[in-house]
């Protein structure tokens, strides 16, 4: 029997490999560096799949930490929504609730009934040939190709473009542990967590939380900003999933940071301020000193007749600032 390598002896493989020159690196081309992504992130390795920031070639250079609390933890590669029954044993039934099971047992409870009126991931709204399998398939080769992870100063890491992003792509879906809402959570505990509409209609506007604190997509990286290049949309994935997935609202350049609108509710307070940069900034460092100017835009972004107008969309829960 062959053991299947893990993604810790891909990681030491890649980056090992020997420089044709003394103390030169080798820098190589974007095809083999796609490559090692693929196998980095193969579904098929054994034990957990962690994520790897990058430089701005794409090479990955090290497991990306997550702070909680006093605890630093490594997130886990989600692509695709997971769920566990014991979570919901003691959850009482939301008021408004439309399903057949309650509790749930199975993750198909809560969000496997979106009706063919809801937009898919494909545009339709009527029924389609999508599935779950290879929509996640698609967005896993889409990420490795499409996007970096790479460090951002005073903020932690984000994500960035690696080519060109054409408006209305769907650049990823937000995944994670699907879990019952609990008020009594701290705003850190709740910082990587956005909602999703369960039951089998949305017009109740029954949701829950899509945990990404300890496993979920790239889309976790994504940070806030006041004048973000994306957006959240909920709809479903066919007829058999509802899924929060990520839309580009306008062509986006290479190595240009891809960007989200968190909502209103954030960044309020002086003493938090927001860092996205931004000249209509909300509430930058020091705000009472600098003229915001409504109409400006950053210069490192350009700018496109094809930003759509926005719509009433999932909000993340809390931000990584």
């Amino acid at each position: 029997m062959v053991k299947t390598l893990t993604q810790e002896q891909i990681f030491k493989k890649a980056t090992m490999r020997p420089s044709k020159r003394k103390r030169q690196p080798v820098v190589l081309a974007e095809k083999d560096v796609t490559e090692i992504l693929l196998q980095l992130y193969d579904k098929k390795l054994s034990g957990p799949h962690h994520f790897y920031f990058q430089n701005e070639h794409g090479m990955p250079i090290g497991k990306i930490p997550t702070e909680v609390g006093p605890d630093s933890i490594y997130c886990t590669v989600a692509n695709s929504n997971v769920f566990s029954g014991h979570d919901w044993v003691h959850t009482r039934k939301p008021n408004g609730f439309k399903g057949k099971v309650w509790p749930p047992t199975r993750l198909a409870h809560l969000i496997g009934s979106p009706k063919v009126t809801e937009r898919c991931i494909c545009g339709e709204t009527k029924a389609c040939d999508c599935t779950q399998k290879l929509f996640s398939d698609h967005l896993l080769e889409y990420w490795i190709n499409q996007i970096l992870i790479r460090p951002v100063p005073g903020r932690g890491f984000g994500a960035f473009a690696r080519k060109r992003i054409e408006v209305h792509n769907i650049v990823g879906e937000y995944t994670g542990q699907v879990s019952p809402q609990n008020p009594s959570l701290s705003d850190e505990e709740t910082q990587y967590h956005t909602e999703v509409s369960i039951g089998e209609a949305v017009t109740s506007k029954v949701t829950t939380w899509i945990d990404a604190t300890r496993t979920g997509s790239v889309t976790r990286f994504f940070n806030h900003s006041c004048k973000p290049n994306c957006k959240f949309w909920e709809g479903r994935c066919g007829t058999g999933s509802r899924v929060v997935y990520v839309e580009a609202l306008r062509n986006i350049k290479p190595a240009e940071e891809l960007t989200l609108d968190y909502g209103d509710e954030w960044f309020t307070d002086p003493a938090h301020p927001c860092l996205c940069g931004q000249r209509n900034c909300k509430n930058p460092p020091g705000r009472d000193l600098i003229e915001v100017d409504e109409h400006g835009s950053p210069d490192n972004t350009e700018e496109d007749d094809d930003t759509e107008s926005e719509d009433e969309q999932p909000r993340k829960k809390k931000t990584r600032r």
